[in-house]
This record gives structure tokens, sequence and C-alpha cells, in this order.
């Protein structure tokens, strides 16, 4: 029913939330902002959004993530990504390096957890 949101902040968010935020958020077509914290530290966040809200800029994610999402490099818009706890594995850097509008990186606590 928020359709018209910009900026869209949740905290203390649970595992089984994942899929309601994600149908949620792809129906936010003006949504600029989205901000997830998780509930607690080792809490594993899966957003599997289907479509991406075409003017996100910034990007704040607090939550364990078993992977980088798949739908993050396709952001395009994006100005702004901030990841923290999320001990990914993998280097994001390699899903993160071709984003056109990409300005602020932030990895800050235990963000990435590979070598």
């Amino acid at each position: 029913m928020l359709k018209q949101l910009r900026k869209l902040g949740l905290k203390h968010v649970r595992r089984e939330h994942g899929n309601a935020i994600s149908a949620a958020v792809v129906e936010m077509q003006h949504l600029e902002s989205l901000n997830i914290t998780a509930m607690v530290e080792d809490e594993i966040i899966d957003l599997n959004f289907v479509s991406i809200p075409p003017k996100l800029q910034r990007l704040h994610l607090q939550a364990r993530l078993e992977k980088l999402p798949d739908w993050i490099p396709k952001f395009e818009s994006l100005v702004q990504i901030m990841l923290a706890l999320s001990k990914l594995k993998d280097d994001p850097m390699q899903s993160l390096k071709n984003l056109p509008n990409l300005l602020k990186l932030s990895l800050w606590e235990n963000a990435y957890d590979g070598e």
C-alpha cells in the first residue's frame, strides 16, 4: 500500500520476513533509499527481488548474507552501497565493479569474511 514511498528503513528483520519485504519493495517504483537491518548479527536475510525499483540510489544492508544477491549488480542507478555484518565469502568487488553510477561503497564490520 506504500507504493509512493521514497525511503524505507526496516530494523529487527528476521529471515522469515525476506519474501514479504521482497514482494513489497518490488511494488515501490519510486523507492530511492532502502535500509534493512537484521534482528541479530547472525540472522541470514534472503532478499530475492523479482524486479528492481528503477530509482533506487542508496542501499544499506546490515545483515548476514549467504552471498551477495544477484540483483545488486543490476541496480544501475545505485550511487551508494553500505554492507555490514554480511560475512561474504566471495569478493563483492567482482559484482560491484561494473556499477556505472556507484560513488560510495562502505564495507563495515564483518562485511567481507574472505581472503
